[in-house]
C-alpha cells in the first residue's frame, strides 16, 4: 500500500513537471522569431527565414505535447523538480536552437550544437568560419541566445509566463530572490538587465559603432558572453572609448543581480562593503599591474597598448566575457597563467558569469583564515563568522563551507578531466589548460584550438564543460538523477 501511494505521488509530480516544461517550451517558441524582426531592414535575409520558423514550430509542438501530459494544475515546484525542468528545458532548447545554424548556416550537427550551447551558456567560443560573411539573422540569433542565456530561462519564463509557482525552477537555475516575491524578483532582474543593454547599445552607437554591431555587442557584453560580429572582436575597432564601454558592461554583467537591485534602491554605501566586490577589486588591482610589468610590457612596444591589454583582457577573463583586443598566441607563460587563474575564479554569484564564482573563492579563503585563527584562540571560545552580501550579513555555517569546498573540488576534477582529453588528442598542456578553462568557465577566449576544423571529441568535451559550467554541477547531476527516477516510475506505471 505504501509503494502504491509513493507511486501515485511520483506520477502526480511527474505530470506537474511535464506541464511546466511544456509551458516553458511553448513560451520559448516566440524567441526563435525575434531575428525575423531584422528582415524589413535587410530584405535579402528573408531567404534564411525558414531556419527560424521551423525551430519555432518545433518548440511549440514539443511544448504542446509535454503540456498535454501534465495535469494542468499550478502547484509550487520544489528545487528538485525545478532541477529536472532545468535539465529538460535547457537540453531541448539547446537542441532546437542549433537548427538555425544547420538550416541557414550550413553547419553539421556537432558544430550547430556547439554554437548553440556556447550562446545559451554565455561562453562565446565559436566555430563560425567567417563572421564577415555570415547571415545577419544568424549573427543576431547568436547574440539573442547569449542575452537570454545571461538572464536565464527561469527569469524570462517566471516573469512572463509561469508565475510564482515556478520558484523551484528559479532556484535550481542558480538564481536568488532580489525581493521577497519571486515574480517581482524575476521582473526586477529583467528590467535592470534590459536597461543596461539599451544604455550600452546607445553608448556604443555614440562612440561610432554601427547600429547592427552595437545591438549585438551590447547584448553579449552585458551577458558576459563574447560573441562578436567582427573577426578581431573588440580589438578590431581600435577605439579606447569602445573598450571602456565594453569594460563597464562586462563589470556590470559580472555583478550579482541582488547587488544591482541594492544599488537601484540607493544603497550605494554598502556596495564597497560587499565581500565579492572587495575580492573583485583586490584581484584586479593585484594582477593587472603584475601582468603589465612582467608580461604585456615585454610583448608590446607601446606602454599604452601594454596597459590597455592588461586592463581589458584581465577584466574580460575574470568576468567570463571573452571579448579581446589582442592575440593570445603572442602572450608569454606568465600572462597565460594569470588569465587561466582568473577564468577559473570566475564572476559574481547569481550573475551572468561562470567559473567557481568569486563568492565561493572568498568563502574558502576566509574559511582557511578562520580555521587558522581558531587554532590560536582560547579553547572554549565560540565565534560566529559572517560574509557581507547584498541581502545583508550572512552567517557562515560549517555545512555551507563543506558544500562550497565540494563544489570547488568537483569543478577542478572536471577541469582536469577535460585537460586530459585535450592532451590525449595532441594539444600541449599549456594550450589545453587555457582552452578548457575558457570552456568550463564560460569565458570564450581561444588560443586557436576551437575552430570549425576541431575534432569532434574536442568540441563535445567543450560542450560538456560549457553546459556544466553554466548550470553548475549539482543542478545537472541531481536533476539528471531525479529525471531518471521519474522516468522509471512512468515505466513501471
Amino acid at each position: 500500500m505504501i509503494d502504491l501511494t509513493y507511486s501515485d505521488v511520483m506520477q502526480q509530480r511527474r505530470r506537474l513537471i511535464w506541464g511546466y516544461a511544456g509551458k516553458i517550451l511553448m513560451g520559448s517558441s516566440l524567441i526563435y522569431l525575434l531575428p525575423l524582426l531584422l528582415i524589413p531592414f535587410y530584405p535579402e535575409e528573408s531567404a534564411n527565414a525558414a531556419g527560424f520558423l521551423i525551430p519555432a514550430a518545433l518548440a511549440l509542438i514539443i511544448g504542446f505535447i509535454f503540456n498535454s501530459k501534465g495535469d494542468g494544475k499550478d502547484e509550487i515546484l520544489t528545487t528538485k523538480e525545478g532541477g529536472v525542468i532545468v535539465i529538460i528545458t535547457w537540453s531541448l532548447t539547446v537542441l532546437i536552437s542549433g537548427l538555425p545554424f544547420m538550416i541557414s548556416g550550413g553547419m553539421n550537427f556537432t558544430q550547430a550544437i556547439f554554437e548553440s550551447v556556447s550562446g545559451w551558456t554565455t561562453t562565446g567560443l565559436s566555430v563560425v568560419a567567417d563572421v564577415k560573411n555570415t547571415s545577419k539573422l544568424l549573427l543576431l540569433w547568436r547574440s539573442i541566445t547569449q542575452f537570454l542565456g545571461g538572464a536565464g530561462l527561469a527569469v524570462i519564463m517566471i516573469s512572463a509566463i509561469i508565475g510564482p509557482h515556478g520558484f523551484g525552477f528559479y532556484s535550481a537555475e542558480g538564481r536568488e530572490d532580489v525581493v521577497p516575491n519571486v515574480v517581482k524578483s524575476a521582473k526586477s532582474i529583467m528590467i535592470i538587465y534590459i536597461s543596461y543593454y539599451i544604455i550600452g547599445a546607445a553608448f556604443y552607437i555614440e562612440a561610432g559603432m554601427p547600429f547592427f554591431e552595437a545591438i549585438n555587442h551590447s547584448a553579449c557584453a552585458i551577458a558576459t558572453g563574447g560573441f562578436t560580429t567582427r573577426p578581431g572582436s573588440i580589438g578590431s575597432y581600435d577605439s579606447k572609448r569602445i573598450e571602456l564601454i565594453t569594460i563597464m558592461l562586462m563589470l556590470l554583467g559580472n555583478i550579482n543581480f541582488g547587488t544591482h537591485y541594492m544599488l537601484v534602491k540607493g544603497e550605494a554605501r554598502r556596495f564597497f562593503k560587499l565581500g565579492e566586490i572587495r575580492l573583485l577589486a583586490f584581484i584586479l588591482s593585484l594582477f593587472i599591474p603584475l601582468v603589465f610589468l612582467f608580461s604585456t610590457s615585454r610583448i608590446y612596444n607601446s606602454a599604452e597598448m601594454a596597459a590597455r591589454a592588461s586592463f581589458f583582457e584581465l577584466i574580460s577573463a575574470l568576468t567570463g566575457t571573452g571579448y579581446t583586443i589582442v592575440d593570445y598566441n603572442r602572450w608569454d607563460d606568465f600572462g597565460i597563467l594569470v588569465v587561466i587563474m582568473l577564468m577559473i575564479i570566475g564572476g559574481g554569484t547569481c550573475s551572468t558569469s561562470g567559473g567557481i564564482k568569486q563568492y565561493r573563492v572568498l568563502l574558502l579563503f576566509k574559511a582557511l583564515y578562520w580555521s587558522m585563527r581558531r587554532y590560536f584562540a582560547p579553547k572554549n571560545e565560540i565565534r560566529h563568522e559572517y560574509i557581507e552580501r547584498a541581502e545583508g550579513q550572512y552567517e557562515i555555517s560549517s555545512e555551507h563551507i563543506v558544500s562550497t569546498a565540494c563544489f570547488a573540488i568537483m569543478y577542478m576534477s572536471v577541469y582536469i578531466a577535460g585537460i586530459i582529453v585535450f592532451v590525449i588528442n595532441g594539444y600541449s598542456l599549456r594550450d589545453s589548460m587555457f582552452e578548457f578553462a575558457s570552456a568550463i568557465g564560460t569565458v570564450g577566449f581561444s588560443i586557436g584550438i576551437t575552430s570549425p576544423s576541431a575534432p569532434g571529441i574536442i568540441l563535445w568535451t567543450e560542450i560538456a564543460g560549457m553546459f556544466l559550467g553554466r548550470l553548475e554541477f549539482f543542478v545537472v547531476f541531481f536533476g539528471f538523477i531525479n529525471l531518471v527516477k521519474l522516468l522509471r516510475v512512468q515505466k513501471r506505471a
